[in-house]
């Protein structure tokens, strides 16, 4: 990544965490896990590969469920479970809506 993108990205993530930290601090017990995963999950969309004209998209067979910072992540559509590319193993496909994304 080139410098301007990485300085982009972190932009970016600093938005996303001004956008949610107030929430999370005053978040009571029921809804500071809710409050968590919608904080990670809009980080793994800031990191969505969506270019995949040029991708192998054939998978490992293996179901894995991931997790960001110790919660279980979810994809847009709802769904929990992903299986990653053989070529491309940091990247994850959702098993319901095919949506990629990535651990790095």
């Amino acid at each position: 990544m080139l410098k301007n993108e990485l300085m982009n990205k972190v932009n970016q993530v600093k938005k996303i965490y001004n956008k949610h930290i107030n929430s999370i601090i005053n978040a009571d017990s029921q809804t500071h896990d809710e409050a968590l995963n919608n904080f990670a999950n809009d980080i793994a969309k800031l990191f969505t590969t969506s270019d995949v004209s040029t991708r192998n998209l054939e998978t490992t067979g293996k179901n894995v469920m991931p997790k960001v910072q110790g919660y279980g992540f979810i994809c847009n559509c709802g769904c929990n479970v992903f299986q990653k590319l053989v070529d491309e193993p940091h990247v994850y496909k959702c098993n319901a809506c095919e949506e990629l994304y990535s651990s790095k």
